[in-house]
């Protein structure tokens, strides 16, 4: 009986483990960074570096792309202690002081910043998307200086293809 009992406890512990879809990845650039928790449909965006045993701050940038076509596209840019994050319905800017959604703002401005960026290189620009493996081909074309750490599964996907 002991035997199936721990057989069981097992089994519950791979399901549980399994379940957690949780993704950790995180940008750096000049000694600032930001960590980035991808859920199902979900993108949080934390300001400085924690992991899955840290106490995550109240204060965070929430993506939801349930109503997007079920996908997301941004360009976070570093400028010294803050965050601006460009998206193709505009540009939001974040001090992180609060909880926020993220809101299209203008749309000239964010053409404007696209064009520039792609012409120029990415610098302190990374491109972001729920699709991790463009995310990292995007980069490595434009040559953003941010540095980015992917968990080891999306590595292993790029090289599937």
């Amino acid at each position: 009986m002991k035997k199936n009992n721990i057989i069981i406890l097992f089994l519950l512990m791979i399901l549980l483990l399994s379940c957690n879809d949780k993704k950790w990845i995180y940008y750096s650039y000049k000694g600032v960074t930001v960590t980035r928790i991808d859920e199902p449909k979900i993108t949080y965006l934390y300001f400085g570096r924690f992991d899955s045993k840290s106490k995550l701050p109240n204060c965070y940038v929430k993506i939801e792309y349930l109503n997007r076509g079920d996908f997301f596209i941004y360009y976070l840019t570093f400028q010294k202690e803050k965050i601006i994050l460009h998206n193709d319905e505009g540009i939001y800017k974040s001090n992180f002081a609060f909880n926020m959604q993220i809101m299209a703002d203008d749309v000239v401005e964010f053409v404007n910043f696209k064009d520039t960026i792609e012409k120029n290189g990415y610098s302190n620009t990374i491109y972001i998307e729920d699709y991790l493996p463009n995310e990292i081909k995007r980069n490595n074309k434009f040559h953003s200086q941010v540095k980015a750490e992917y968990p080891i599964e999306v590595y292993n996907e790029l090289l599937d293809k």
